[in-house]
């Protein structure tokens, strides 16, 4: 039962490095940030309005969840969070465009501060640098666990933000 599975995670000595969570086991991270960055979302995005969000954005958690005994998933991590945030993008802007061509036009939807629009960019150059290297010509990057961690909490910034406007 769920309150068994959380007594045993509770009663453990050291950090098992995983939360139960709406009848998955997922990687725990920051605690604080998991609950409002990534339970807040996937809550949201549970609405049958998401669906094209909340595929992408769980299949990067799981893809999260796995990569600890297989590293190659981390890039695909980050491209299913991309792919999550790319969803919302076209849903918050009816464009049916990629989010590097719907970038402006997202950011000026949610109507904030020229940093968070620099913030996006920047998550966007990120983004597409891993997802796109092979077809570039170079091999497929392999970024940290940690730095992967880092943008999952980022989407979940943007998903927050994103998420009323849509």
């Amino acid at each position: 039962t769920e309150m068994a599975i959380q007594e045993i995670l509770s009663d453990a000595e050291i950090d098992l490095g995983i939360r139960w969570n709406g009848g998955h086991f997922l990687p725990s991270g920051a605690p604080l940030l998991d609950d409002k960055l990534v339970n807040d979302a996937l809550g949201i995005l549970v609405d049958k309005n998401y669906n094209a969000i909340l595929l992408p954005f769980r299949k990067g958690l799981d893809h999260f969840l796995h990569s600890s005994k297989k590293p190659e998933l981390l890039t695909d991590t980050v491209t299913d969070m991309y792919e999550a945030l790319e969803a919302l993008a076209k849903q918050v802007t009816g464009k049916d465009k990629d989010l590097s061509g719907n970038a402006e036009l997202f950011i000026s939807k949610l109507d904030v501060s020229g940093e968070y629009k620099d913030m996006l960019k920047s998550y966007i150059l990120y983004a597409n640098g891993l997802r796109h290297a092979p077809a570039r010509g170079r091999q497929k990057p392999s970024p940290s666990r940690p730095e992967v961690e880092s943008f999952i909490y980022i989407t979940g910034i943007f998903t927050r933000l994103a998420v009323g406007h849509s």
